[in-house]
């Protein structure tokens, strides 16, 4: 396998809570768009942090979709970690933020992507997560 580090990066060490910058600058796009009326010029700087949104979502979903087709071993290990697990949902809520966004625009391709992408990891990780946990080295199972 060829290596993936380019000066200090790395796709393996790519964490899941990055799309949680796509979020926080999602939702300032919203926050500027909702005082517009105060203040005429936040519109069209709610805008321009849409546009950075947008350009987020598409570099941290391709690095995100990489490093799942890379490292998938990676990825399902982060997955049924408590803590890394519950940071897992952040790359669909960011498509639902940038949905949020889109909408002020008039579209809701986003959002709809988002809310399935979530639904879909919400159904495998209760499968996955809920119905069969440990605690204390003692494996315990909700469905027999």
């Amino acid at each position: 396998m060829k290596n993936d580090k380019i000066k200090g990066f790395s796709l393996e060490g790519f964490v899941p809570s990055w799309p949680s910058s796509v979020m926080g600058t999602g939702i300032l796009s919203v926050a500027l768009a909702l005082c517009k009326k105060a203040i005429p010029f936040f519109y069209t700087l709610s805008i321009v942090f849409a546009v950075i949104t947008y350009i987020l979502l598409a570099l941290v979903f391709g690095i995100w979709v990489m490093r799942l087709i890379k490292h998938p071993r990676q990825f399902y290990k982060e997955l049924h970690h408590p803590v890394a697990g519950s940071f897992l949902p952040t790359m669909p809520i960011a498509f639902m933020i940038a949905g949020i966004d889109m909408l002020l625009l008039g579209t809701c391709f986003y959002w709809a992507t988002g809310s399935c992408i979530h639904c879909l990891c919400c159904v495998y990780r209760r499968n996955h997560r809920y119905l069969s946990f440990q605690l204390a080295d003692h494996a315990y199972s909700l469905s027999k």
